[in-house]
């Protein structure tokens, strides 16, 4: 997988290489993704190799530190290309934020730059352990 863009790499850079990738390779594949029940490895994967799994991961760890704006616009569109891509990429930044935000730099050092080159991917897990019964939610 390549390395994260380069932080000198525009945010419109970014954005039009992540529209390539949607419109090349998520899209074609969006049907096929949401009828398989299962994790769109293949499209994390060419998200990663073009440098675009860590958006969220500040430079100073080997991402991109893209503004919140920018990451918006970024999975708006993953999501008009792929739901199913976009939703798991949203909870791969979501991670990626929470863990910039850990006052541990030993956690940030070991993580994050392997969550930015897509080696490792990361989301919010909710655990209800307590309650009694089928899960409330399935995703």
């Amino acid at each position: 997988m390549r390395t994260m863009a380069s932080p000198s790499a525009s945010a419109d850079a970014l954005l039009e290489t992540a529209r390539r990738v949607a419109r090349d390779v998520l899209a074609p594949n969006a049907n096929t993704v949401d009828d398989s029940e299962r994790v769109p490895h293949q499209n994390l994967r060419a998200l990663a190799e073009e440098g675009l799994f860590g958006l969220a991961v500040p430079t100073t760890h080997g991402g991109a530190g893209v503004p919140p704006r920018v990451l918006r616009r970024f999975h708006g569109i993953l999501a008009e290309a792929c739901g199913t891509t976009a939703f798991v990429s949203i909870q791969h930044a979501t991670a990626c934020t929470q863990i910039t935000r850990s006052p541990s730099e030993s956690l940030r050092a070991r993580l994050l730059p392997r969550m930015a080159g897509g080696e490792l991917m990361g989301a919010p897990a909710f655990s209800h352990l307590r309650r009694p019964g089928p899960p409330a939610v399935r995703v």
